[in-house]
């Protein structure tokens, strides 16, 4: 087996090193330079690479390399043919003096590389493949341009920059592991964008990055702080699956399309202030999939301004059954907030806040029986000799009284009072019929929040 993953690297049909070689090809960015030097060094790689691929670059993208002065009148220039050839001897010496410490290569190198493993220099017409590649140096693509498609699959990134990078086709970093400072800052994806199943060990941004068309982050896994501040997300955008272990933020985000979070963890509230949310958004239902109580405790205040953020964005785009479930976690935070407050704590056990049509018609099912069997005076049926007539005759007067107060508009009050009432009874069906109307107030108001009745 390591034979033939030592032969793979050297088939002059894998060049997915030689493009990575191409694009550093004064070199990469070693930990021991100093800033200076490496902005130097990168600056002379992105020109050259730049100049490489002047032909495939469309006229918005040099337009582009040119207000960000990465071209100027003077190297805004291809190389000629003649250039291209000259580099390809020089491609293969530069590949094995960096691959002779990471790779072993065969004992016959020199004689294979004597026949010009590298016939041609990799073609510009073709996708560039990065194929379960480790880099072991910090990566910076800084305000670089890839005119064709572009696959990073099980690679692993130590310190990566995409910053201002602009892709032409469609890019792909399914399954890639990415550690350190990781960037993808104004970086603008023309076409399809897959980071499937890729886990970000360490904090991320893309804040006001652009995807113009579809957008896949499913089952991804976010380990520490991530940033959507300011991105654009002109077509669908799919995060369904896997989690957000940290803070995520997607402050004045421009959602235009569909925006799925169907099976998402949020380990911590996530903050859309400002944002543009489209209708077609889908959240998950599951309180397992959102933060829990001991998450919250730690910043209420900020809980319950995302809440309060997510119910306003709900009711915008007119899908109030979100709306409703925003709205309960807002008041949950609220709770924490004031220490507890009575009147929450009873809005929650008599209606989930307005959001339960069994829980208050239970509640008013309890009443009835409570108040039933106060009317019956169990003392006087136990000490009766004859209990059994006691019941039948007393029960039924008895059941009349509390359904009279549980449901107020059945005509049954005639039946239910004499002429001189005791004042204990006039109490507790007073009592009775003020829980009543209240559990019936609940009963309807989650009604109306449920269909949305105006």
């Amino acid at each position: 087996m390591a034979d033939q993953d030592t032969e793979a690297v050297i088939k002059p049909v894998n060049y997915q090193k030689y493009w990575y070689i191409l694009m550093t090809w004064h070199g990469e960015l070693e930990a021991d330079l100093s800033r200076i030097e490496k902005e130097d060094r990168l600056k002379a790689n992105r020109l050259f690479w730049h100049r490489f691929i002047f032909y495939y670059l469309t006229e918005e993208s040099k337009k582009y390399l040119k207000d960000n002065n990465i071209y100027s009148e003077d190297n805004e220039v291809p190389f000629s043919e003649g250039q291209k050839l000259s580099f390809k001897n020089e491609l293969e010496e530069k590949f094995y003096d960096r691959n002779r410490i990471t790779t072993v290569l065969p004992d016959n190198w020199h004689q294979i590389k004597k026949h010009s493993i590298l016939r041609d220099l990799p073609s510009i017409s073709v996708d560039f493949m990065f194929d379960q590649l480790r880099f072991l140096s910090e990566i910076n693509f800084e305000f670089y341009v890839f005119p064709q498609t572009v696959r990073f699959y099980k690679c692993h990134f130590v310190d990566l920059s995409f910053a201002h990078a602009r892709f032409q086709n469609e890019v792909s970093f399914t399954r890639t592991t990415f550690n350190g400072e990781i960037s993808f800052k104004h970086a603008i994806f023309r076409d399809v964008v897959r980071f499937d199943n890729a886990i970000f060990k360490d904090s991320v941004t893309f804040q006001y990055a652009r995807f113009d068309n579809l957008t896949s982050f499913k089952e991804v896994k976010f380990d520490e702080d991530t940033s959507f501040n300011g991105t654009e997300f002109k077509d669908v955008i799919d995060f369904q699956g896997e989690y957000f272990e940290k803070e995520v933020n997607f402050i004045n985000s421009i959602f235009k399309s569909t925006t799925n979070f169907q099976n998402r963890k949020f380990k911590y509230p996530p903050f859309f202030h400002g944002a543009e949310m489209h209708v077609d958004t889908i959240w998950d239902r599951d309180d397992q999939n959102w933060p829990k109580l001991p998450e919250i405790r730690e910043a209420p205040e900020m809980a319950e301004r995302a809440w309060s953020t997510l119910k306003f964005h709900m009711n915008t785009v007119m899908r109030h059954d979100y709306e409703n479930m925003f709205f309960i976690k807002e008041l949950e935070a609220k709770q924490m907030i004031k220490g507890g407050s009575y009147l929450l704590n009873a809005y929650e056990i008599f209606s989930n806040y307005g959001q339960s049509v069994r829980r208050p018609l239970a509640w008013l099912v309890a009443f009835f029986g409570f108040f039933f069997l106060i009317k019956v005076d169990l003392r006087n049926m136990e000490s009766s000799e004859n209990w059994v007539g006691y019941a039948i005759e007393y029960w039924p007067s008895a059941a009349i009284f509390s359904l009279a107060h549980s449901v107020p508009f059945l005509p049954l009050w005639r039946y239910v009072y004499s002429e001189n009432p005791p004042p204990c009874e006039l109490f507790w069906g007073g009592l009775q019929a003020l829980f009543s109307l209240l559990m019936w107030f609940l009963a309807g108001l989650a009604i109306r929040n449920r269909f949305r009745l105006k």
